[in-house]
């Protein structure tokens, strides 16, 4: 393995998508996962809520369109992600007259009231989700990125929920037709547990929050729910699950399922994309529960501590891995057959995991530092020309991260803390890193472009420019590997192509004092991890139309 430095400056602002002959409308909508592709939706003349020979039936174009003459209710199955490029295993339905096919107008056509799924997803009273189309951008920026978020997480809560079910009662991979029944099957539960949830306790609150009490409900109820199943599909699934307690399951699952959908429910531009992606490739919960399934730990009466099993599922579904930590506390539960330990390849690390503040004289902090709630503190800047606002790590190489080259985005954003409004962002929307000869480089082509967001402590106050030739003033690759995005360098072009009015917002940057959230993210072209192989948090920078979403180091600075 080979490491290579890759500081990525930041700046401290102001700191700153009917069968046979029948007649009827012709809808014309989306297929809505992220906008499916190849998907195949017909029309369900005889309303049993699958795509039957003989209904008429069209496919999605490359963005989730679709028209079908129709007068009843939509199915839809197949298909492929746009945004993850990853296929949708599910079925989905809406009901007559619905503009969209989403996970939400799934659990409309299986009777759960707009007004019902609105209160238990937070969501604004009178939302119509049979009407919106929820992963709609203008200008590049969600319209309705709230219902996005929450389409993408109740998507999750079925999705994750019907693979653990499948891996409690069988081993290998599920067909096709198994997986659009399982996820049927999930789905009617879903919509039936939210009916009846009495109380003022939502699955997913208005900021997001994601309540473990009524996810534990609703898996719990998802394996009765299957045992009852009377589709010749899920037969061998519902002779196995008959040895199931629903109670353990859940208890296994909850904590693991519900980091998943909290991460979807809170994610932001393209963070939505790489929150999607992430969890649409997890295997941490399948893995895991087929062991348990062998281990025999998932029926009334074993010995096996579900709530050390559950901790332990949970601390490596958020680490993206299962590892020697995970092993030990799963055979210290009592688990007999242990899942295989992840092995990940072809990624870069945060060497040692470290960061550092500044280049000509860097100050190095453990990520867990950086990260903790006190953040860490730093004496400057003592003058417009510092460089403590650079922050930097190594890149280890592991395989083959990416290909010869690769082009990707980055964003970074420091924000006052508390009452302190200041904001800094900005964006490059082009960086080509290339590896060659097991040796790492970037540059930024001619024709990318910087786009600057400052907003002065007022938190009124603010100011977007979009910067161009940035090749010879934003980054420079050193001695030793180092690639280095300046932030001085960044500051005079700005200054350079301001006028007298927004000079102002860029002035004496680099003199702030203050307690910052500091965020460097790349776009999740770039697989990077910690030096552990862990995920690293995911985030995302938006200014205006243009947002970056992917992998982040995310922590808090104070400037003495």
């Amino acid at each position: 393995m080979r490491r290579y430095r890759l500081s990525s400056m930041l700046v401290a602002l102001m700191l700153a998508g009917c069968g046979g002959s029948s007649s009827g409308p012709t809808p014309s909508g989306k297929a809505v996962d992220g906008y499916l592709s190849g998907a195949t939706v017909t029309c369900d003349a005889n309303g049993n809520g699958a795509a039957d020979t003989g209904e008429n039936n069209t496919t999605t174009n490359s963005t989730g369109d679709f028209s079908l003459p129709c007068g009843a209710g939509l199915v839809l199955t197949g298909g492929t992600n746009i945004d993850t490029g990853l296929p949708f295993e599910g079925r989905l339905r809406a009901p007559s007259g619905s503009r969209v096919i989403t996970p939400l107008t799934t659990l409309v056509s299986l009777g759960l009231s707009n007004a019902k799924l609105a209160t238990m997803l937070g969501l604004p009273a009178g939302t119509d989700v049979t009407q919106v189309d929820p992963a709609l951008r203008v200008g590049g920026v969600y319209v309705n990125q709230a219902l996005f978020a929450k389409t993408l997480a109740l998507q999750q809560a079925i999705q994750q929920t019907a693979q653990i079910v499948f891996s409690a009662t069988q081993a290998g991979t599920p067909s096709a037709a198994v997986s659009q029944a399982l996820y049927a099957q999930i789905a009617q539960t879903v919509a039936t547990s939210l009916t009846s949830a009495s109380g003022s306790t939502p699955l997913i609150s208005v900021d997001g929050t994601t309540d473990s009490s009524v996810m534990l409900s609703i898996v719990a109820a998802a394996v009765a729910g299957v045992k009852s199943n009377t589709s010749p599909e899920l037969a061998p699934l519902v002779s196995a699950a008959a040895t199931l307690d629903e109670s353990r399951v859940a208890a296994v699952a909850t904590s693991g399922i519900t980091s998943l959908v909290s991460t979807l429910a809170i994610a932001t531009g393209d963070g939505l994309v790489a929150a999607a992606k992430r969890a649409q490739s997890e295997t941490v919960l399948r893995s895991a529960f087929a062991s348990l399934r062998e281990s025999g730990a998932l029926v009334a009466g074993s010995a096996v501590d579900v709530n050390a099993v559950a901790a332990a599922i949970n601390t490596a579904v958020i680490n993206g891995v299962i590892d020697n930590d995970t092993i030990t506390a799963l055979t210290n539960a009592g688990v007999s057959n242990l899942p295989t330990p992840t092995e990940v390849s072809n990624y870069f690390a945060i060497g040692n995991d470290t960061v550092t503040l500044g280049q000509s004289s860097p100050r190095s902090f453990t990520r867990g530092e950086f990260e903790s709630g006190n953040g860490v503190h730093i004496d400057g800047p003592t003058s417009s020309t510092d460089d403590v606002f650079n922050i930097g790590f190594d890149l280890v190489t592991v395989g083959t991260p990416i290909t010869a080259v690769v082009t990707a985005e980055v964003g970074f954003e420091l924000a006052g803390v508390g009452t302190d409004q200041r904001i800094f962002r900005f964006i490059i929307d082009k960086v080509n890193l290339t590896l060659a000869s097991g040796q790492v480089t970037a540059s930024v082509p001619q024709d990318a472009v910087l786009t600057v967001y400052a907003r002065k402590s007022d938190g009124v106050s603010d100011v977007q420019v979009s910067l161009t030739n940035l090749a010879a003033n934003t980054l420079s690759s050193g001695a030793n590997d180092s690639i280095t995005f300046d932030a001085s360098k960044v500051l005079t072009k700005a200054l350079e192509q301001s006028n007298s009015q927004t000079s102002s917002f860029f002035d004496n940057l680099l003199e702030s004092r203050g307690t910052f959230a500091l965020k460097a993210v790349l776009s999740n072209d770039v697989p990077l991890r910690s030096a552990n192989k862990y995920q690293l948090p995911l985030s995302s920078v938006t200014i205006g139309g243009r947002s970056v979403g992917g992998p982040a180091l995310v922590g808090k600075v104070t400037f003495n």
